[in-house]
């Protein structure tokens, strides 16, 4: 029973640190440039977040994923996906990956559409 306890009140202190650090990187992109999300979540298996940055011309300048099923993941760039205009993302991927590309570029563009760049945080 102690550990189960122990256990339990760890996992909410990490997934703390883990909803902190997806704030921080939200707010940090935020300010970079136009930022879309993509989110995939299975109920088993590996979820998915990926931050995409674009400038005004809908160029990736930046591109952050997370993908895991630990509390311990943390972002990573994705330097592969920087240089490329949004509307050519998807075009050469599949399965998982391109359901979050797409979902991400759907952001940006409803924000260059609207040009409203930059997304505030509350923490």
């Amino acid at each position: 029973m102690v550990i189960f306890v122990i256990s339990w009140i760890l996992q909410g202190v990490l997934t703390y640190f883990q909803i902190r650090n997806y704030k921080d990187r939200m707010s940090t992109l935020g300010k970079v440039g136009y930022l879309g999300v993509g989110r995939m979540k299975k109920k088993l298996g590996r979820g998915r977040i990926l931050l995409l940055v674009s400038n005004e011309s809908g160029e990736v300048i930046k591109a952050e994923e997370m993908r895991g099923i630990s509390v311990f993941t943390r972002f990573k760039e994705k330097n592969e996906l920087i240089g490329y205009k949004i509307d050519e993302l998807g075009k050469n991927l599949s399965g998982d990956f391109k359901e979050v590309v797409e979902e991400a570029v759907e952001s940006i563009r409803g924000q260059l559409k609207n040009n409203t760049g930059g997304v505030k945080i509350e923490n």
